[in-house]
C-alpha cells in the first residue's frame, strides 16, 4: 500500500508539538510497516524532518494559498491530480482540510476541537471557513482520528457523524520528561527562580491559554498565603500572542513571575520535573502534552474541569473552572497547603501515564490509518 501524508504545511495548521506527535508516530511505522511506501507531501523546508527508511520518501511541494476559501483550489483541483500521479492507496490529512473531488480513500486527523468550541477566538474568515466545510470535510473522510473522546463525544453531537468512523489515538510523551532527583530540582530552583518553588504553567501562548485568570489565581493566592512561592511560564511553540508579556510589566506580582520562550526540549523536561505543580486551566486543549509530561515527571497537576485533560488526568490531577480564577486559586491553595494531597496525586499519576508512550501511539494510529482502506 501506497499512503500518501500531507506534512507540508504543518506550521499553517498545527503547533510544534503536533509536529512532534506526525514524526514520532511516523517514524516508528515506517520501520515496523517495510511493506507498505509512504510519501510525505512537503515544503522544501521541511524536507529533512521525515527522512526515514528505504519505504519513505519525501515529494517537495508548493504550500496552498494562504486564504482558507482560495486554498480549496488545491485541495480540490491540485491534490487529486498529485494523488493520481503518485498512485496514491490512500491519503492522510494531518488536518482539518480534506479533498472534496479525489476517489482516493481519505484519513483525517483532527488536531483540536477549538474552533467548535471557542468560535469568539477566531476571524471572521475562520469561522466562516468551518461553518461551511467542516461537515463536508467529515462526511468525506472515511476515517477521521481524534486525539481525545471529548474530541469524539463533540463531533458526533455537532456533526452527527457515525461513531465507527472516529477512532481515538492518544498523544505521547518523549522520553526525557522524567521524574527529577533532588540536586536538579535545586540546580533548576537556584537557576530561574532564586531557589524558590514554583507553579509552572507550559504550553503555548494564544487566547485560549487563559493566562490572564492564571495571573488573576495567582494574585489572590499570593495575597492569601505570603508565600515566596513563583510561577513560571514557559512558552512553547505554536504561540499567536504576545501581550502577556507587556501585562507582565504591570502585574502586582512580576518579581514573583518568570517568563521564558524558546527553551530546547531537555531543558524544558528538567524545569517540568522541578516544578512544585503544573497548573494547566486553558479554555480547550484536545493535545494535552503539558499534563502528561506532569504526569511522567512525577509532578501534581490542576487543570481545567470539563475538558480533554479530564480523560488524561483522570484522578491524578485537580480541576477547577477555567473561566473562575477565584476556582484556580482555592486548588492551587490546596496543593500548597496539603502534602498528603500532593503525595497522593503524584502516585496516582505515576500509574496513570505509563499508558502515554510512543510505541502504543504508534500501533493506535496505524491501525486506524490500516482501517481506511478496509
Amino acid at each position: 500500500m501506497r499512503v500518501v501524508i500531507n506534512s507540508g504545511f504543518f506550521s499553517a495548521i498545527c503547533s510544534g508539538e503536533y509536529l512532534n506527535f506526525i514524526q514520532r508516530s511516523f517514524e516508528y511505522i515506517v520501520r515496523e510497516q517495510p511493506d507498505h511506501e509512504f510519501i510525505f507531501l512537503c515544503e522544501r523546508k521541511n524536507s529533512r524532518l521525515f527522512d526515514y527508511g528505504t519505504n519513505a520518501r519525501v515529494y517537495i511541494v508548493n504550500r496552498p494559498v494562504r486564504n482558507l476559501l482560495l486554498g480549496r483550489y488545491w485541495y480540490d483541483i491540485r491534490l487529486p491530480l498529485l494523488l493520481k500521479k503518485l498512485k496514491a492507496d490512500l491519503y492522510l490529512t494531518a488536518g482539518i482540510e480534506s479533498s472534496q473531488t479525489t476517489k482516493v480513500p481519505q484519513c483525517m486527523i483532527m488536531p483540536d476541537m477549538g474552533y467548535l468550541q471557542y468560535p469568539a477566538f477566531l476571524t471572521k474568515m475562520e469561522r466562516l471557513f468551518y461553518k461551511r466545510y467542516t461537515n463536508k470535510f467529515l462526511l468525506k473522510a472515511r476515517t477521521v482520528i481524534v486525539l481525545s473522546a471529548y474530541s469524539k463525544k463533540n463531533i458526533i453531537k455537532r456533526y452527527k457523524i457515525a461513531d465507527p468512523k472516529i477512532n481515538i489515538v492518544f498523544n505521547a510523551v518523549d522520553e526525557n520528561f522524567k521524574p527529577a532527583n533532588e540536586d536538579t530540582k535545586n540546580e533548576i530552583k537556584s537557576k530561574y527562580t532564586g531557589g524558590r518553588d514554583y507553579f509552572l504553567y507550559s504550553g503555548a501562548v494564544h487566547h485560549s491559554s487563559n493566562l490572564i485568570n492564571l495571573l488573576k489565581a495567582f494574585s489572590v493566592f499570593k495575597k492569601r498565603q505570603q508565600t515566596g512561592m513563583k510561577l513560571f511560564i514557559c512558552e512553547k511553540p505554536g504561540s499567536s500572542i504576545r501581550s502577556i508579556a507587556q501585562r507582565l510589566l504591570t502585574y502586582k506580582y512580576r518579581s514573583d513571575v518568570v517568563y521564558l520562550a524558546g527553551i530546547d526540549q531537555n531543558e524544558l523536561a528538567r524545569i517540568s520535573a522541578s516544578a512544585y505543580a503544573l497548573v494547566y486551566p486553558v479554555y480547550f486543549d484536545d493535545f494535552s502534552s503539558s499534563v502528561m509530561e506532569a504526569l511522567h515527571c512525577n509532578v501534581p497537576v490542576l487543570t481545567s474541569s470539563d475538558s480533554a485533560m479530564a480523560e488524561v488526568a483522570n484522578d491524578a490531577a485537580l480541576y477547577a473552572d477555567p473561566s473562575d480564577y477565584n476556582a484556580i486559586a482555592a486548588q492551587l491553595m490546596r496543593l500548597y497547603k496539603d502534602e498528603n494531597l500532593r503525595y497522593e496525586l503524584i502516585k496516582k499519576g505515576a500509574v496513570f501515564s505509563e499508558q502515554y508512550r510512543w510505541q502504543h501511539t504508534a500501533e493506535q494510529l496505524w491501525q486506524s490509518v490500516h482501517r481506511t482502506t478496509l
